[in-house]
């Protein structure tokens, strides 16, 4: 009878209805409640439901009934491993690995840890025990080939993930392959195979936000001057908890550059006395010089996967999923700092945020924020490269900064990460509002 309730409260947690599998959870282990099962199924649930404390609790006491509970051992794992605690994390799929050397979800974990510590000949290792347990572990198979991308290993990676759209994966995952395999072809200078996939995309989803962002990109047609924001939150909800390991193998800069600034502007201020904006906040790693700053530090980001991410840290009062212009309409003279690092690149006119962010802040405030530079001409002072972020040009910056009535510090040249192992050269623009 237990057994048939606990099957049933699977059930409910498997279509997505936590209230309901949760009290079902709890109905059980008040008549059992040393069921290590349920406690580690009652632990995921709370995870899920962002009560990440109570979920450890819940899983660490699965542990101390059945120490070596496989399942228990990897949902623990996960759950350190979303709250940064990336050793006690690896000591738990470790675990479940000696308990079972099958175990294909702490296999693949280590692999992603592994990769994100540039071990790559391990992470490799472990990505093919999966393989070889189940060929068709389509997750897997795009680690695989996105680690072989950053290797330069072009070719065998475009074949993963080629291979990997013949296997059965919801539609997200579908469009994030399909996103792949575009920028594969394009880092092998082969355009018309591009083209060929986002049309295929487009086929497949007509309308798609992305394909249709990616198209105008390579072909250089029908350039909006800002994207779709679908195509935005689609595109950092899909990598959002693998987000910061990404931007530390690109040997990203753009928060440091601003981070000196900000030293050297507000040394004499008092801690703590400044109202912040970190526009297009991402996971947060602003948020780490930012706060000390601030009496009130607020992050606003379009993608909820990402913001997920930057409450983890709790460093910011207050986090907002909304569009960056909609936000600041609303925000009048309430920030004396406003800071964005490399959001304004998914714009290609700044001139309206430029305007509504003069007057969010009050006056005397600063805006310091980085852009990717363009050195060609342009007949809008901004291109959409083929990777699908905009750049600008320094004329550019110079004139609609002073039209929206900023006065101009500086714009200093800095390189803000690499690509194709390859430096992008940037601005980095300080302003105020006079």
């Amino acid at each position: 009878m237990e057994r048939a309730a606990v099957a049933e409260a699977i059930t409910l947690h498997q279509q997505g209805n936590l209230e309901e599998a949760g009290a079902a959870y709890l109905s059980i282990l008040e008549s059992n409640p040393d069921d290590a099962d349920v406690l580690n199924y009652l632990g995921m649930l709370e995870f899920q439901r962002g009560n990440t404390n109570r979920g450890i609790e819940l899983a660490e006491s699965c542990l101390a009934i059945d120490p070596d509970h496989v399942a228990g051992c990897n949902n623990i794992a996960n759950m350190y491993l979303t709250t940064y605690r990336v050793k006690e994390a690896e000591e738990h799929y470790l675990k479940a690995i000696h308990l079972d050397s099958q175990a294909i979800e702490p296999l693949f974990n280590m692999g992603v840890i592994e990769k994100s510590r540039k071990n790559y000949s391990m992470a490799e290792d472990y990505f093919n025990r999966v393989l070889s347990f189940n060929p068709e572990h389509t997750v897997c198979l795009s680690a695989l080939a996105n680690m072989y991308t950053r290797l330069g290993h072009f070719e065998p990676a475009l074949y993963l993930l080629k291979t990997n759209l013949g296997f059965e994966m919801s539609q997200q995952d579908q469009k994030s392959t399909l996103l792949a395999i575009g920028r594969l072809c394009l880092l092998l200078d082969n355009q018309e195979d591009a083209m060929e996939t986002y049309t295929k995309w487009l086929t497949l989803y007509p309308g798609d936000p992305t394909a249709t962002h990616m198209l105008a990109a390579i072909t250089g047609e029908n350039i909006p001057e800002k994207p779709d924001e679908r195509y935005v939150k689609d595109l950092f909800d899909s990598f959002a908890a693998t987000f910061d390991n990404v931007l530390d193998n690109l040997e990203y800069q753009a928060p440091q550059h601003i981070q000196t600034i900000c030293e050297s502007l507000f040394q004499q201020s008092d801690p703590g006395s400044l109202t912040i904006l970190d526009a297009g906040c991402g996971t947060g790693l602003c948020g780490y010089f930012l706060k000390p700053l601030s009496s009130r530090l607020t992050g606003v980001d379009l993608s909820s996967g990402m913001l997920q991410r930057a409450k983890l840290r709790d460093l910011y009062d207050e986090l907002i999923e909304q569009d960056l212009n909609s936000y600041l309409r609303q925000s009048i003279n309430q920030f004396d700092l406003i800071v964005s690092a490399d959001t304004l690149c998914y714009f290609g006119n700044l001139g309206e945020f430029l305007q509504l962010s003069q007057t969010a802040m009050k006056p005397g405030g600063f805006l310091i924020y980085t852009v990717e530079r363009h050195d060609g001409t342009t007949d809008t002072g901004y291109h959409l490269e083929s990777h699908g972020r905009y750049s600008h040009t320094y004329t550019y910056l110079s004139e609609v900064m002073k039209a929206s009535g900023y006065h101009v510090d500086a714009i200093h040249e800095r390189n803000l990460r690499l690509e194709r192992n390859k430096p992008v050269n940037g601005f980095l623009v300080i302003a105020r509002r006079t």
